[in-house]
């Protein structure tokens, strides 16, 4: 992160973390990447479910208009109540 928005912290009047940031290498990258993935479903898979969550993915990768009408009904209503 410093690599990227290392000028705009150190105006903040936070420290480096290191003397010189270095880019993520390839590696990091793909690992990074799919931290991010599980991360991401993990959290969908919790508030969702299993169900709803793969009914939406099927509905939009198959282009089912209705069932992901109502799938997006349903995600809605959850995301609602999650609201403060």
């Amino acid at each position: 992160m410093e690599c990227r928005a290392g000028e705009r912290l150190a105006k903040s009047g936070y420290e480096a973390q290191y003397a010189t940031p270095r880019e993520p290498g390839v590696f990091e990258r793909l690992g990074l990447e799919i931290q991010n993935r599980l991360a991401r479903f993990s959290f969908r898979r919790r508030r969702y479910g299993i169900r709803l969550w793969f009914a939406i993915m099927f509905s939009n990768r198959f282009g089912l208009v209705s069932m992901r009408k109502k799938a997006q009904l349903a995600k809605n209503a959850i995301d609602r109540q999650h609201l403060k």
